[in-house]
């Protein structure tokens, strides 16, 4: 499962520059971070189509990231990681089939958090499943 949740920067500027503290994000009381990762996701590519048994939270940059993963029953959803200005957290809950798309025009950013490191990862194939 993915849970969403709405943040703001600290501070937004005219020019439109923001800041976002890390460690002010609402992560869940039990998700104590174990690693940070800046991830660059060029044009048309994605990271992960993948399961593993760690939690992650992202912070997606970039104007068409989505994140794609399959529900319980299997069911792909996905959602845009950033809306305009609007941010937003994604918390992937263990062995979620999970992958973050770039469909924007230019090279996208996400920020990683993970509850501990990245073993027994399995590949899944978000992409590859279409409802």
């Amino acid at each position: 499962m993915i849970k969403k949740f709405p943040i703001e920067p600290t501070y937004r500027k005219e020019n439109g520059l923001w800041n976002l503290p890390i460690d002010s994000l609402p992560l869940p009381k039990e998700f104590v971070i174990y690693e940070r990762n800046i991830v660059f996701i060029p044009l048309g590519e994605f990271g992960g189509n993948h399961k593993h048994p760690r939690s992650e939270a992202f912070v997606g940059i970039g104007e068409n990231l989505y994140i794609i993963w399959q529900n319980e029953e299997g069911k792909k959803q996905e959602d845009k990681m950033m809306d305009g200005k609007k941010l937003y957290l994604f918390v992937v809950e263990p062995f979620t089939p999970h992958v973050v798309v770039n469909h924007g025009n230019g090279f996208a950013i996400l920020v990683e958090l993970a509850d501990g490191p990245n073993v027994n990862v399995e590949r899944a194939e978000v992409l590859a499943n279409t409802d």
